[in-house]
């Protein structure tokens, strides 16, 4: 088996942890001790040890990926939030714009201002505001 190991008269089972994985899992290596010295007896023990400690490295793994996810947003999220933004930005605008009616109310206003020599020839930006 890939992972089991006769060190100093003792069957070992032993999994490098990948250097960027350690500080996730907190150790070198995963081990396991005093396995059968029989051969089948060793290999039926170890073959649960062997998943345990491979799905303990993918979970550290897959916690990684969700680190860094986290931390930088990729490219295209960052586009997207972006356009999202611009297009509510827009959206706001486009709804504080005045209708036809009110154009049409406010040209009016100006129309009778004008008539009743409320707005003069020489200053008429004044008058309005």
């Amino acid at each position: 088996m890939k992972y089991v190991q006769h060190v100093r008269k003792e069957w070992r089972l032993r999994i490098t942890v990948p250097s960027e994985l350690r500080a996730i899992v907190g150790c070198r290596e995963l081990v396991a001790r005093n396995l059968p010295q029989d051969m089948r007896s060793r290999k039926r023990v170890a073959a649960p040890i062997i998943e345990r400690f491979l799905t303990q490295l993918d979970d550290a793994r897959d916690a990684l990926v969700a680190a860094n996810s986290a931390v930088a947003p990729s490219t295209s999220m960052l586009a997207k939030q972006h356009y999202a933004k611009a297009l509510s930005v827009d959206d706001a605008k486009r709804v504080a714009m005045p209708d036809a009616s009110a154009i049409k109310s406010e040209q009016e206003r100006i129309k009778l201002l004008i008539d009743t020599g409320k707005i003069s020839n020489d200053r008429p930006i004044e008058a309005i505001t």
